[in-house]
């Protein structure tokens, strides 16, 4: 779990480094909670909701299969804000 003023480095699908971000803040909320707000920021998608919570439970359901955990909207997840500090 990313802790706030945590630095990370953002890699393409190579493993190339691409960005430094910085953690300005982390949410934990469940899937059914995350907001329109936060699905625009993150900037993916066409910005909607509820573009974020069709690729998300993909997303979730790719990476917890085999898992004892199954994507649910009450599924707990890490909402983090970032700042871009360095670009490759």
């Amino acid at each position: 779990m990313p802790k706030v003023d945590d630095y990370a480095i953002v890699t393409d699908w190579e493993g190339q480094a691409k960005a430094v971000i910085q953690t300005k803040s982390i949410d934990v909320k469940t899937f059914i909670e995350v907001t329109e707000d936060f699905a625009r920021e993150e900037g993916e998608g066409d910005l909607t909701l509820g573009w974020w919570r069709t690729a998300h439970r993909a997303y979730y359901e790719r990476v917890l299969a085999g898992s004892q955990y199954q994507v649910h909207d009450e599924l707990q997840i890490a909402c983090e804000r970032f700042e871009v500090v360095m670009t490759a």
